[in-house]
C-alpha cells in the first residue's frame, strides 16, 4: 500500500460519523474547482478529494470540492480569500486554520502561511505526511 493510501485508510477508519454525512466529491466536481480556481491540482490533492474528501475528524477541516460548501469549507472562498491576504498564487490555500492558511502547491508541496507574518513557515510536507503529522497528530 502506498503513503497516500495508508494515510487515507487511516483518516476514513477516523471519520466521525454525522447525522448528514457529505457525498465524496466526483472528478466532475474536482475539475470544476480546478477550472473556476485556474489551478491543477496535484494527484495526491486529487486522490484525497475523490477517496476521502467528506472525512469529518478533529478541528482541521479541509475544503471539500462540492457545489454550495459553508464558506469556512469552500475550496474558492478559502483560496480566494488566502490570496486576497498575500498568500502567492503559485500556492493553494485548501484549509484555513484561524485565519491562517495550510496551502499546497502544484507539486505537492504543503506548507503553512501565517497572516501575521504574512510568510510561510519553515517545515513543508507531502500530502499523506501533512494528513498524519498535521491532521490527524493534532487531534490525537
Amino acid at each position: 500500500m502506498s503513503e497516500i493510501e495508508e494515510a487515507l485508510r487511516r483518516l476514513r477508519e477516523l471519520d466521525k460519523k454525522v447525522p448528514k454525512p457529505l457525498r465524496l466529491p466526483t472528478i466532475s466536481d474536482v475539475k470544476e474547482y480546478e477550472r473556476r480556481l485556474n489551478y491543477s491540482f496535484p494527484e495526491h490533492y486529487k486522490k484525497f478529494q475523490l477517496e476521502a474528501g467528506n472525512v469529518t475528524y478533529g478541528t482541521i477541516e479541509p475544503v471539500v470540492c462540492l457545489p454550495d460548501m459553508d464558506p469556512y469549507i469552500n475550496p474558492y472562498i478559502v483560496a480566494t480569500d488566502g490570496w486576497n491576504e498575500g498568500v502567492s498564487k503559485e500556492w493553494l490555500p485548501f484549509c484555513c486554520d484561524n485565519g491562517c492558511y495550510y496551502c499546497i502547491s502544484g507539486t505537492g508541496e504543503i506548507k503553512f502561511w501565517d497572516n501575521e507574518d504574512c510568510s510561510f513557515g519553515l517545515e513543508a510536507w507531502s500530502f499523506p505526511e501533512w494528513i498524519n503529522d498535521v491532521w490527524l497528530e493534532s487531534n490525537a
